[in-house]
């Protein structure tokens, strides 16, 4: 059984997949997130969801509350503005966006881990390695390590090197594989980065030069992208090319998530959620779609595994 989660306008939403059959049960009621993030890869029983300044971590298997606190948080509706850097800590931007925060849900505490007085952050990456990306609104990626020589979250995040090429801001981005970092923004085209040589390998202009809603790496080799114009675009990394389109939306795609291998899910604000299974490397894609009660505002998809 696979598990995805939902959140609607003021319910988080399970949603269960089983072969051609749907489920969903309300999991808790809360004002509109700015932030919703599943866990960490080996434990998706919790999410976190920040609501004005307040981050709350929740067991979906327990529907209880683990653990709330406020803090000095940015309360943007950007694409990806928090992620968890380990089990205990979540990393979040801050009111200016363009310092870094992060949240101890151990100890209860919050530290400004980087401070910056320079252009607004749009995005952050977890690049792995012990290191993160942070995108700003003049197309500059600035890689940090976020770890100590323990291997401990450190107090403060030390700046290592940039990466150069965008003429705008950069609104989405994401780890490809350990050395290869996809972004895309205000510019209208999709960028492959090679972070060890810190260069850029492949430029591409997006479909009908649409503003990229959010990236998802499919493999090493392709990569999913949503926009305005309802469509979810294949892109092929190597040749920089779109290879198949998927329609269907009726309204902006706002998220992906993958289940399995070969399986897309998009979610709408036409209120839908679409599973788009694809085989013969794309020559072939069927898609089944869930009608929702209320329009979906926002979005994550986690790919679990019950026994």
């Amino acid at each position: 059984m696979c598990l995805f989660y939902i959140d609607k306008k003021t319910d988080f939403q399970i949603l269960a997949i089983r072969g051609d059959s749907v489920e969903t049960r309300t999991l808790i009621s809360v004002p509109p997130p700015h932030f919703f993030v599943p866990g960490t890869d080996d434990d998706y029983s919790q999410f976190a969801f920040l609501v004005d300044g307040t981050l709350t971590v929740y067991n979906w298997k327990t529907q209880k509350v683990i653990w709330t606190g406020t803090g000095e948080t940015s309360n943007s509706d950007s694409q990806k503005r928090m992620f968890y850097l380990t089990k205990k800590h979540i990393l979040t931007t801050c009111p200016s966006k363009s310092n870094l925060c992060v949240w101890n849900i151990e100890t209860g505490t919050t530290s400004i881990v980087l401070k910056r007085n320079e252009e607004s952050a749009t995005c952050i990456e977890n690049i792995g390695d012990g290191m993160i990306a942070l995108a700003n609104v003049q197309g500059s990626i600035f890689l940090y390590r976020a770890f100590d020589q323990y291997g401990q979250v450190a107090e403060e995040f030390t700046y290592q090197d940039s990466l150069h090429g965008s003429t705008d801001g950069v609104l989405c981005m994401a780890l490809v594989n350990y050395n290869i970092l996809a972004s895309s923004g205000w510019e209208k085209m999709i960028r492959i980065w090679n972070i060890k040589d810190r260069t850029c390998i492949v430029a591409t202009e997006t479909v009908n030069k649409e503003n990229i809603k959010y990236l998802l790496p499919l493999g090493n080799n392709y990569l999913a992208s949503c926009a305005r114009d309802y469509k979810v675009n294949i892109w092929n990394i190597k040749s920089g090319k779109c290879e198949a389109t998927l329609k269907g939306h009726t309204r902006d795609v706002l998220s992906l998530g993958l289940l399995g291998k070969t399986t897309i899910l998009s979610g709408s604000i036409d209120g839908t959620i679409r599973a788009w299974t694809i085989k013969n490397s794309g020559k072939e894609i069927t898609n089944m779609y869930v009608a929702l009660s209320r329009v979906l505002h926002s979005s994550a998809f986690c790919d679990i595994c019950i026994k």
